[in-house]
């Protein structure tokens, strides 16, 4: 082979591999859909352990979690309420000891805890779900904040 051909080989390998390396990966694409629906909610999402909702947790998982929250003012939520998932069952963690009905939420979304105050509402998980579970975590959530679960 020619020296030229081998230059224009390699540009065209590295142009090619760069553009491959700024697309987003399938699992990438996932994560963004799932984002997607609940910026389309209001809620805004960032990565968080477990232990920095509340200082008495424990990060269970080496997994990275990220938290969908929202902002505004909910009256019906007093206290800082942090729900985890312990086995079968959700354990109040926070502050205030709402009588809260978290069943409705899906035990297979990778859900770890949910968060309710006058303040804030929102959910840490692992987003191993679906977009149709993140809408339904949004919706119970919703219902929670408004007093109607």
């Amino acid at each position: 082979m020619s020296t030229p051909l081998i230059i224009v080989l390699a540009v065209v390998g590295f142009v090619v591999g760069s553009i491959f390396w700024i697309l987003p990966s399938p699992a990438e694409r996932r994560r963004m859909k799932l984002r997607q629906v609940a910026y389309s909610r209001g809620f805004r999402v960032k990565k968080q352990a477990l232990n920095e909702l509340h200082s008495s947790l424990e990060a269970e998982s080496e997994n990275a979690t990220y938290y969908y929250f929202r902002l505004g003012k909910f009256p019906g939520l007093g206290g800082r309420q942090i729900w985890v998932r312990k086995d079968e069952s959700w354990v109040c963690a926070g502050e205030g000891r709402g009588d809260f009905d978290l069943s409705g939420l899906p035990v297979d979304a990778g859900l770890v805890a949910v968060l309710l105050s006058s303040s804030e509402v929102g959910f840490l998980w692992d987003e191993r779900g679906t977009p149709d579970q993140v809408e339904l975590m949004l919706n119970e959530l919703g219902s929670l904040a408004e007093g109607k679960a």
